[in-house]
């Protein structure tokens, strides 16, 4: 699980600092302000305490130019992807993805700098984007495990031009095998233009032979 602060988990769950320092008064999690860092046994308490229902996306509700807004869930199914070589072999699955939040700019330069000091600057005219990502496989055939990861996802503008991928070394980012009905979080990033107001997220995007992609608004 991400780590994050006490104020940062409140504004997720669009709840009060004070009541996640409240709820866990007492316990070995006790914390003492809305900036200490909470750990993943307290946020699981947290969350599922405060867990709200994602709204959930009819089919073909949403497409690439009218993404699903952030905390919606899309359900992507892919089709087993038979080969003759089997180390190219991917099993066919259903998962159920959705945007948690994103932080852009500064703020996302900064976590990213400080992951890691050689992590290059943005490019003029350029921004960081991070996208936290919620990921649960809902089935897999053959009981074998896929790998949620960041590699699966690509950034497009608002006018539909993809984004360059790029490279970044830092803690959390969405990258972990998982079995049916295993769940997965972690971080996306992608560099966008700064005058950009309406960016996407897509995932799926490149292998439409074996599922219809998803595209998630990040705004």
């Amino acid at each position: 699980m991400a780590k994050m602060r006490v104020h940062e988990l409140a504004k997720e769950l669009e709840i009060k600092s004070q009541e996640i320092i409240d709820s866990l008064s007492g316990t070995e999690y006790e914390i003492k302000s809305a900036s200490n860092n909470i750990d993943d046994a307290a946020q699981e308490i947290i969350r599922k305490k405060y867990k709200k229902s994602a709204p959930k996306a009819e089919e073909n509700q949403y497409s690439r130019n009218n993404p699903a807004p952030i905390n919606t869930i899309q359900t992507y199914t892919r089709k087993n992807q038979d080969t003759k070589y089997m180390s190219l072999y991917s099993p066919g699955y259903t998962a159920n993805i959705r945007v948690l939040e994103t932080i852009r700019g500064d703020k996302a330069w900064k976590m990213i700098e400080d992951a890691n000091m050689f992590n290059s600057t943005p490019k003029e005219g350029y921004e960081y984007i991070i996208a936290k990502v919620a990921f649960s496989a809902l089935s897999v055939q053959e009981d074998v495990s896929v790998n949620a990861s960041y590699f699966d996802f690509d950034f497009f503008s608002g006018n539909n031009e993809e984004y360059d991928s790029v490279s970044v070394v830092m803690d959390d980012m969405l990258n972990k095998s998982v079995y049916s009905g295993g769940n997965a979080e972690g971080y996306v990033v992608g560099m966008v233009k700064t005058d950009d107001k309406s960016p996407k997220l897509v995932y799926g995007f490149g292998n439409e032979s074996f599922g219809t992609p998803v595209w998630f608004a990040l705004q």
